[in-house]
């Protein structure tokens, strides 16, 4: 989902993953203790279980195997491969044939005996033969903005205007610290009421249109 998709967005960017989940546990916190506001989430997790593919070149190169040939075997193991296309009614679907995700999700860690190709001998060439393969922990997706990484906390107001939130979010968040180099912005639909926290220019643009829309109708009415 966007951000724009929450009634509360808290932007923090900077360029440390690390640094930035820090900031998100503590902007979380401090989120959380906020009356009306529930919900609380950010989008950058570093603790998500991770399979690590690093190809050796050398040890590739020495099978005569491309680094290529290793990531395409490895991504068509996991997602599967496009064996055709189906036409129906002026539209093209793909046709993909993959391995059974229940079966894929429980053996993820038999993919270091994945075979690559056929050596001369008859034997298979092993994947773990040209690339190390670790179980390490990262996030699953970087989210940037203007090619700066950004952690999204997010929230949903329940029981309170968006206003009285807003106005508690931004309070709060004054009082976070920032080392160097970070920044903190707003998004969502509190980004919409502006730092007053209300649509009072909407209201003043509608007073204005109405009054040009009867000073019009009135010209018409007395030609």
């Amino acid at each position: 989902a966007g951000s724009g998709d929450f009634d509360v967005v808290v932007n923090i960017q900077g360029q440390d993953a690390l640094t930035l989940a820090e900031l998100g546990d503590k902007v979380r916190e401090q989120l959380r203790s906020i009356t009306g506001l529930a919900d609380v989430t950010s989008t950058l997790i570093l603790n998500q279980p991770l399979l690590n593919f690093a190809i050796d070149r050398d040890r590739a190169a020495a099978y005569g195997v491309a680094p290529s040939a290793v990531a395409d075997t490895i991504l068509t193991a996991v997602n599967g491969a496009v064996a055709s296309r189906l036409l129906d009614h002026s539209f093209y679907y793909d046709i993909r044939v993959l391995n059974d995700r229940k079966t894929l999700h429980g053996h993820m860690l038999e993919l270091p005996t994945l075979p690559l190709r056929r050596l001369d001998n008859g034997e298979s060439l092993l994947l773990v033969q040209v690339a190390d393969v670790r179980l390490t922990k990262g996030p699953l997706s970087i989210d940037r903005v203007n090619q700066t990484t950004v952690n999204m906390v997010n929230g949903t107001v329940r029981g309170r205007t968006l206003g009285e939130v807003a106005s508690d979010v931004r309070a709060a968040m004054q009082k976070l610290t920032l080392p160097k180099g970070y920044t903190l912005s707003y998004g969502g639909r509190m980004a919409t009421l502006g730092e007053g926290g209300g649509l009072w220019w909407v209201a003043v643009l509608a007073l204005v249109l109405t009054v040009v829309v009867l000073a019009v109708q009135y010209e018409s009415l007395t030609n």
